[in-house]
């Protein structure tokens, strides 16, 4: 799901991030090279974090927003310039009240989520928040969130949409058996 980038030219091998705002200006679009391809507006990133406590149980939150009515991993989409591991970072603070540092060695899982006519491809990373406390002293943003809480692994399929407990169970099996990061396309282990 790109534009392309010059007017009459073919899908191609070749690719390059072009500003969005160098579509609109008609005079730039013809020195764009043949059979290059935008790829602005059209993908995401997101960083999203496994906290436990000592029983393994996992931290799920629950969005407002109505269309959203499950829970899920606290976390959320990179903005412009922003990785998605420091997207993890800012929003576990912006809506747990949180401060947490992520390094590579946190990383436990990178999933690719194909676009649809309604969303864009998406790029996630999972990534490990540690160990909290049974009680962590959580303040949630009122503008995102409803509610958090502490879930056994064994009743996701209670609480999240499907796509998401595999995300989750894939997961925490990096976590508990200290194996490499697992890769995901729409859901499904790779």
């Amino acid at each position: 799901m790109c534009s392309v980038a010059v007017e009459g030219s073919r899908p191609a091998c070749r690719w390059a991030v072009i500003p969005p705002w160098w579509e609109h200006q008609r005079s730039n679009r013809q020195r764009i090279p043949k059979g290059v391809f935008m790829v602005a507006e059209d993908r995401r990133a997101g960083g999203l974090v496994v906290f436990t406590n000592d029983t393994g149980q996992v931290l799920l939150v629950l969005p407002r927003e109505e269309e959203r009515q499950y829970w899920q991993l606290p976390g959320g989409h990179a903005g412009r310039n922003e990785s998605p591991r420091l997207a993890a970072m800012r929003e576990v603070k912006e809506e747990l009240g949180l401060t947490i540092k992520l390094g590579g060695h946190h990383l436990l899982l990178m999933e690719y989520v194909s676009g649809r006519p309604d969303l864009p491809e998406n790029y996630l990373s999972v990534w490990n928040g540690g160990l909290l406390t049974r009680k962590p002293e959580i303040i949630l943003s009122p503008d995102e969130l409803k509610m958090w809480m502490w879930a056994d692994p064994r009743d996701l399929r209670k609480y999240t949409l499907d796509y998401q407990r595999v995300r989750i169970e894939a997961s925490l099996e990096v976590l508990i058996n200290r194996r490499a990061p697992r890769y995901l396309e729409d859901g499904e282990l790779v």
